[in-house]
C-alpha cells in the first residue's frame, strides 16, 4: 500500500439532532473502504449537539492509503447502541 499524499483529503459533515427539542451527544467517525473492500476506520470523535441544533464537523485526512485504483468510499458513521451506523456515503474513483 502507498499513500496518496500532497493535500489533505476533507470531508464535511453537518449533523443534526435527531428531536429538535431533545439536545444529545454523539460520537461520529468517518471511515474509508479501500477497493478492495478493507475497512479503515478512523477515530472516535464526540460530536456535541446539546448547544445547538446542528454540528459542522471537519475531517482532515492527510494520507488516502492507496492500494489499487478505483472507488474508494468515505463514510459518515456514528455509534448507536454499541453499533457503528452510515448515515452517508461519499465515493472517489482514483486512477491508477
Amino acid at each position: 500500500m502507498r499513500l496518496l499524499d500532497g493535500f489533505d483529503w476533507v470531508f464535511v459533515s453537518m449533523l443534526r439532532r435527531t428531536d429538535d427539542a431533545v439536545p444529545e451527544n454523539v460520537t461520529g467517525r468517518v471511515t474509508v473502504v479501500l477497493p478492495t473492500g478493507e475497512i479503515q476506520p478512523g477515530p472516535a470523535i464526540a460530536i456535541d449537539l446539546a448547544a445547538g441544533l446542528t454540528s459542522r464537523n471537519i475531517t482532515k485526512i492527510p494520507q488516502l492509503p492507496y492500494t489499487i485504483a478505483g472507488v474508494y468510499t468515505f463514510q459518515l458513521q456514528v455509534e448507536v447502541h454499541a453499533q457503528w451506523e452510515t448515515l452517508g456515503e461519499y465515493k472517489v474513483n482514483v486512477a491508477a
